[in-house]
């Protein structure tokens, strides 16, 4: 009985998962939604947004080297799993990459759009400036 319940747990972390994209998918929507502000502001955010990519760029091409050799070493010298725990692990940095500049995208334009909504006052700037906080968790 126990054992069947076990059996349910891989669908029930999809569907956490799921849950959890759309609701960040969500508050990414709503945050875009919001204006970003007077020319002023555009320029900044737009500014940091390309200082953060090209940082983000070139700290991930050492990251890539890296992720490389750990991957060749793990498929020579690991005799288990081969050659799934070498794939997974190259897929798992993929997927952090990509949420590092999904997190960089959200937090600067959130940032922008909560320093506009605080011209009207916490009760506007505070829940944009958690809901950009929700997207990456």
């Amino acid at each position: 009985m126990i054992a069947a319940a076990f059996d349910y747990i891989p669908y029930v972390a999809a569907a956490t998962g799921l849950c959890g994209l759309a609701l960040a998918a969500y508050f990414y929507r709503l945050v875009t939604a919001e204006s970003p502000g007077n020319e002023r502001m555009v320029e900044l955010m737009t500014a940091i947004q390309a200082g953060a990519r090209a940082f983000l760029r070139r700290e991930y091409r050492w990251v890539a080297g890296f992720v490389v050799a750990v991957a060749v070493l793990m498929f020579a010298l690991l005799d288990y799993g081969r050659p799934w725990g070498a794939i997974t692990y190259v897929c798992g940095a993929v997927f952090s990459a990509t949420a590092g500049f999904v997190g960089m995208d959200i937090a600067t334009k959130a940032n922008a759009r909560t320093t506009h909504a605080a011209i009207d006052g916490a009760h506007r700037a505070l829940p944009l400036a958690f809901r950009g906080g929700a997207v990456m968790g």
